[in-house]
């Protein structure tokens, strides 16, 4: 870390705790759980050699003494939320002491212990469905964002047309999960037992992502001729040709969008009758599926950036030319490229259509295509990383702007500078998205992480999982 990252670090943390104290927001307990976890993370910054040694354990004793203060002090830190936080201070702990005899596991691990504590608060009903949602569309953006960070970042090419395969992924795996478990006007009765719905969803997406992944194919053609502007007019061609065809397909909808997918995430309950059981498991099983996916998605593009496809891709990033006389087969490459970048994007499109229960073709315009874009570019092209925690930040952002709109759009109102509306302040978030991406590309323009990753500015992260 450089030397202003720890000061900015520690003073960020020690103004929240005072404006949360001060605001009225955080009363004496939640003080002094704060000052714990803040005392904590302090000491591990700047206690010296020995205390770097131990600020990991320094770290997790204080948020694990701030938790138990919160739950006898009863602050709304009820017994699941202390099951789960202990889990996983313990999960790390354990990585911590016997990580490095299968440094392998330690990822696998942690998100299998962190997947168990999401699915356990959610069947205590402690995290409620709008938290779900959020979590769900946190992990589309980042199997978005990283699946076009693979072409625009990796590969150095100029794809403003993401949203084109997600539409088909989407309208191909709800199509076949409606056909194949479901009931509606278009394919009538299932075609076999709901019950099957469970095992027979991941094959759907998996459809999906091959119908997508041809899609990739399709434009990885002219990539062969054409870069930059050029090939980004091509991707936007090819989004808007998908967008028109499906708006006349009148025998899935049309313009008015196809439904039917919620009946089939509620049939995956019924998954025991299978096996001969009356039980059913009312689990989240879309947030299980997101975040399975999410794990897939990231693992899949970093073992295949790491690998000689990805090495190849690299060099044409750097200079095509230089790439072909070193014998890198470039067509070869930006198929793969391609391919791959638009099968996650089927991925993510058909998981944001079963998460939602209903997909329409305005859904996949080139406002989403400009969010992909916006998320790479806030990143940095080239990090994987970067990409991930650039789709958390933008999907909190977009969901704090539920609230931040409207007190912004009352007083722009008072001040008679524009009209009190609901479309109004519906417009007012494609003026600070975009707004977002100016700044980043006058004061920021490698992003966040730039072409690095989160394990080069915190070595330590290595322990648990690593992005190169």
């Amino acid at each position: 870390m450089k030397n202003y990252t720890k000061p900015i670090l520690a003073a960020g943390l020690w103004a929240m705790i005072a404006w949360l104290f001060l605001s009225g927001r955080a009363d004496g307990y939640w003080l002094v759980a704060l000052i714990l976890w803040g005392g904590g993370a302090t000491f591990a910054f700047y206690g010296g050699e020995r205390a770097r040694e131990y600020g990991f354990w320094v770290v997790l004793g204080t948020l694990s003494v701030g938790a138990w203060w919160l739950f006898f002090q009863d602050r709304r830190m009820d017994s699941d939320w202390i099951l789960c936080i202990h889990l996983l201070l313990g999960a790390m702990g354990l990585v911590r002491l016997f990580g490095r005899a299968a440094p392998a596991w330690n990822a696998p691990f942690l998100l299998a212990v962190l997947l168990f504590c999401l699915v356990w608060l959610s069947y205590q009903e402690s995290i409620n469905v709008y938290f779900q949602s959020v979590l769900m569309f946190t992990g589309i953006n980042i199997i978005m964002a990283t699946s076009l960070n693979l072409v625009n970042g990796y590969m150095g090419e100029f794809n403003c047309g993401h949203a084109g395969p997600m539409a088909v992924g989407a309208y191909v795996s709800s199509l076949m999960t409606v056909a194949l478990f479901g009931k509606s006007q278009v394919f009538g009765d299932p075609s076999l037992s709901p019950a099957l719905a469970l095992f027979g969803f991941p094959f759907c997406l998996l459809v999906g992502m091959a119908a997508a992944a041809f899609i990739g194919f399709l434009i990885s053609i002219p990539s062969f001729k054409t870069r930059g502007d050029y090939l980004a007019i091509i991707t936007i061609a090819v989004s808007y040709i998908i967008k028109s065809t499906i708006e006349n397909m009148n025998v899935i909808g049309g313009a008015r969008g196809f439904m039917g997918m919620g009946q089939v995430t509620q049939a995956m309950d019924k998954a025991p009758q299978v096996f001969g059981l009356k039980t059913s498991w009312d689990l989240p099983w879309m947030m299980i599926w997101v975040f399975l996916g999410t794990v897939f998605s990231v693992w899949l593009l970093r073992r295949f950036v790491t690998s000689t496809y990805g090495k190849g891709i690299i060099a044409i990033c750097q200079d095509e030319i230089a790439a072909e006389i070193m014998s890198v087969n470039t067509n070869r490459m930006k198929i793969a490229a391609f391919m791959l970048s638009s099968g996650l994007a089927g991925l993510a499109g058909g998981l944001l259509a079963h998460a939602i229960g209903y997909v329409n073709p305005s859904t996949f315009n080139i406002l989403k295509s400009t969010e992909a874009l916006l998320m790479v570019y806030l990143g940095g092209m080239g990090s994987l990383s970067g990409s991930v925690i650039a789709a958390v930040l933008f999907t909190v952002l977009v969901d704090a702007l539920r609230f931040i709109i409207p007190i912004l759009n009352s007083a722009l109102h008072w001040a008679h500078l524009i009209p009190s509306s609901y479309e109004v302040s519906q417009v007012w978030k494609w003026v600070l998205i975009p707004l977002l991406l100016v700044v980043i590309m006058r004061w920021r323009p490698e992003g966040l992480m730039g072409n690095r990753e989160l394990t080069d500015y915190f070595p330590g992260l290595r322990d648990y999982f690593r992005f190169k």
